[in-house]
């Protein structure tokens, strides 16, 4: 028996007491495009949340009511296209891009294949169109809430080219204020590990924005040499920004027209982008700044790397609190 549809049937099992119930929250599953994804919703703000496990657990639609929080696809199909262009793509082990599609640390080269196209560097990571397992899918009274988890040892595509091998979780939660994305990365290997973690929401419209930083660092390229500037607080296009301001909370936030994001402290660097001829603005946490690792081995010192020991886990999280219908405020 084929072992996606045994996979599939697993995944329903989990979610059917949440969508027998009358709870406010739902998660149940959907099939769109010919895949199944998983729909969070609340019943009574109308906000929902969709994400395709398959397709690299990416929250390609979030909607309060009819307003699109994300840029959406044009069709699931262009998911699996490149470039990564709408939702919330997830860039591990690593973020933007290492040049010469090489990762050195700790005397190790680990050589992956370059983009097809362009200069030689390898971009986004490796999970980012690669199948998740869904772990858990619930609802209930105060919230919905999807597991999903990729271990890279039972992917051959990544266990191919990637020389440390992980465990990468991504729980998603839908609340009546917003949606809280925790990521968890687990070390299954038995040496330590680079983490240079990122994410890439595409905000749909281009309202104001605002990043607590300070500095501003070269990027080009979809990499960067570390150096900075001071930053004025004027966003004028495509940036990396950085020395980020947390005061006293254990995270920053940003504003996106009247929309939020608040990112944990493990965040250190924000980079924007604005995707020409769309009506949408990327704004991408990161852990560590672009090509981290080889910025290290070149002799830079404070890059943001995070190295991961054998048997550890690292965790950080986003959360996303759109503008609410008045009635629906908190």
């Amino acid at each position: 028996m084929n072992c996606s549809f045994l996979a599939g049937i697993c995944a329903l099992c989990l979610a059917l007491p949440a969508a027998a119930g009358s709870e406010r929250f739902q998660a149940t599953p959907q099939r769109e495009g010919g895949r199944t994804g998983w729909r969070l919703r609340d019943r009574e703000n109308g906000s929902a949340v969709f994400v395709l496990p398959e397709l690299g657990a990416n929250c390609f639609r979030y909607r309060v009511g009819d307003r699109a929080v994300l840029l959406e696809p044009a069709s699931v199909e262009s998911l699996c296209r490149p470039p990564l262009a709408s939702g919330i793509p997830l860039m591990f082990p690593f973020a933007c891009g290492v040049a010469g599609a090489e990762i050195r640390y700790n005397g190790e080269i680990c050589r992956m294949k370059p983009n097809p196209t362009g200069p030689p560097i390898r971009s986004a990571g490796l999970v980012f169109r690669r199948p998740f397992q869904v772990i858990e899918a619930k609802g209930g009274v105060a919230s919905a809430t999807l597991l999903c988890e990729l271990d890279s040892a039972a992917d051959p595509v990544i266990a191919e080219e990637y020389l440390w091998p992980f465990r990468f979780r991504v729980r998603f939660t839908l609340d009546a204020g917003g949606l809280s994305c925790h990521y968890s990365m687990y070390n299954s290997g038995r040496r330590s590990a680079p983490v240079m973690f990122g994410i890439h929401p595409y905000f749909s419209g281009r309202g104001a924005i605002s990043v607590p930083a300070t500095r501003r660092y070269h990027y080009e390229g979809n990499l960067s040499n570390g150096r900075s500037m001071p930053f004025d607080g004027r966003i004028c296009g495509d940036m990396l920004l950085g020395a980020l301001e947390y005061g006293k909370a254990d995270f920053f936030e940003c504003r996106i027209g009247a929309d939020r994001m608040q990112c944990s402290r493990a965040f250190r660097f924000v980079n924007l982008y604005f995707p020409p001829g769309e009506d949408a603005m990327a704004v991408e946490p990161l852990v560590a700044l672009p090509d981290a690792a080889n910025l290290r081995a070149r002799g830079m010192v404070d890059t943001g790397l995070r190295e991961l020991p054998p048997g550890n886990t690292f965790a950080c999280w986003i959360r996303i609190e759109p503008a609410l219908p008045a009635a629906h405020e908190k």
